[in-house]
């Protein structure tokens, strides 16, 4: 009996205590980087034209590459100013680093020295961010006309950026004028030779890298009311990111009813990681999948924002959320590690 008590008064005990404070690793190096990326021995953190290479166990800073500027070998910048929005993605293959930019598609090797370079129709590709390698192929968000109406698609190209294959399309929603805020836009991501598009509820279609669909990745969530408090937050986001022409931007916007289910997707073999709209103080909902699209749990992880829209770069490796944090008190950036569990 007292043996039980003591499990149960234990218990209680766990359950007061705050949660562990994350691991936490000072990178120096850094002023305002952008976006990140882990490759088993590699991080690669971008800011703005930069590359900076760091060991992906012992934190030690490795090299620096790339320049912003619209010569050879460089990053262009936006022809607008944005602000809180990479100037490039990367996306590591098995030899080299596949760098999305601005009109421009660059290969460096995974030591950061220049290979090849070629540009793409910007007026076709909605977004670098939304531009993956796929063998010999890429897959991006592609912009379609037909009969007066605007789709955004997730496509297959060749390298000359010539349609092979439409995979998924979603309709650009106007209201008297006014384009629905969430519906120019869509979630895909390449990873081992598939695709996995997301739709406006927690489901994930799943194509092969010839287009061929595969399965859906389906699990029941409740809608996401998009209330007040969210809209006012994003209106700040738009002001951060969209400063000097704020204001003609945001009378072109309709503001839905509700948010659509999934915010981000990651992997790291062999799970996918979906993160939802669904947020409670500083903390987001997770699902976690396997690759084969077996459900393996939910949970909440602490997950940190620049602004509503705008997290803080981040990735996954080895049931772990690594996150660039910026320490306002010293001003440091930090690398923090967050178990998931």
């Amino acid at each position: 009996m007292k043996k039980r008590a003591l499990i149960i008064c234990l218990c209680l005990l766990g359950m007061m205590l705050p949660a562990a404070a994350p691991k936490v690793t000072v990178f120096k190096e850094l002023v305002n980087p952008d976006s990140m990326m882990i490759d088993g021995s590699s991080i690669y953190i971008t800011q703005q034209g930069e590359v900076f290479i760091y060991d992906a166990k012992t934190f030690k800073f490795k090299k620096k590459f790339g320049k912003k500027g619209q010569g050879p070998r460089e990053i262009p910048p936006f022809p607008l100013p944005i602000n809180g929005v990479p100037l490039m993605k990367i996306n590591p293959q098995q030899d080299k680093l596949f760098i999305g930019a601005m009109g421009k598609i660059l290969y460096f090797s995974k030591e950061g020295e220049y290979i090849s370079e070629f540009k793409y129709p910007v007026q076709k590709i909605q977004t670098f961010i939304n531009l993956f390698p796929l063998g010999s192929d890429m897959v991006c968000q592609w912009t379609v006309r037909e009969k007066g109406e605007f789709f955004i698609t997730a496509s297959i190209v060749d390298q000359t950026f010539q349609l092979k294959k439409e995979l998924k399309r979603k309709k650009v929603i106007l209201h008297g004028g006014k384009m629905d805020l969430f519906s120019g836009s869509l979630i895909f991501e390449a990873y081992k030779e598939k695709i996995f598009v997301a739709g406006d509820d927690l489901s994930i279609d799943v194509f092969d890298k010839n287009g061929k669909f595969r399965r859906q990745i389906k699990h029941r969530h409740e809608p996401i009311k998009f209330n007040a408090d969210m809209r006012k937050q994003f209106d700040e986001t738009m002001k951060f990111m969209f400063k000097s022409f704020y204001d003609q931007l945001k009378i072109m916007l309709y503001y839905p009813d509700y948010l659509p289910i999934i915010f981000n997707l990651q992997f790291s073999d062999p799970y996918l990681y979906v993160f939802t709209w669904n947020i409670q103080g500083e903390k987001r909902d997770l699902f976690i999948f396997k690759l084969d699209g077996t459900f393996v749990k939910k949970t909440t992880i602490p997950f940190k924002l620049v602004q509503f829209m705008i997290p803080y770069p981040f990735d996954i490796m080895d049931k772990t959320l690594f996150q660039l944090v910026d320490n306002e008190d010293t001003e440091d950036w930090e690398l923090h590690q967050i178990p998931i569990h």
